[in-house]
C-alpha cells in the first residue's frame, strides 16, 4: 500500500532518478521516492545563486562531491548520488506543487 507524501512532514527519500536539462534553464530534475511506493519530482536550478540548494541535497544524501558552480554539477556525481536515501522536509510551493525545502 502506498502512503502519500504530504506537505509539512519529514520523509526518507530515495533519489531514484536524476536528469541533467539544459533547455534554457539550466536544472537537475530529480525523482524521489519512498519505500512505500510513493514518488516526487523536484527541480534544482544550477545557478551562481541556486546552486547551494543541490549541494545542500548531495550533502544530505553522504556525498561529499564539492559542488561550487553549475560546472561541477557533472555525470560523475549524477552517478554518485542516484539510489542514496535522504531525509528531506516536503512543502508546497507558491503553486500547490510538492517540493523538499532546503
Amino acid at each position: 500500500m502506498s502512503e502519500a507524501i504530504q506537505p509539512g512532514r519529514w520523509h526518507l527519500l530515495r533519489l531514484k532518478e536524476l536528469h541533467k536539462r539544459d533547455d534554457g534553464k539550466s536544472r537537475v530534475e530529480v525523482t524521489f521516492d519512498t519505500p512505500q511506493g510513493a514518488s516526487l519530482v523536484d527541480y534544482f536550478y544550477l545557478t551562481e545563486k541556486a546552486i547551494s540548494r543541490f549541494e545542500l541535497l548531495a550533502h544530505r544524501s553522504g556525498c561529499e562531491a564539492e559542488i561550487k558552480s553549475p560546472a561541477q554539477v557533472d555525470a560523475k556525481v549524477l552517478a554518485a548520488l542516484l539510489g542514496r536515501k535522504v531525509w528531506a522536509f516536503v512543502v508546497e510551493d507558491e503553486r500547490g506543487a510538492l517540493c523538499t525545502d532546503g
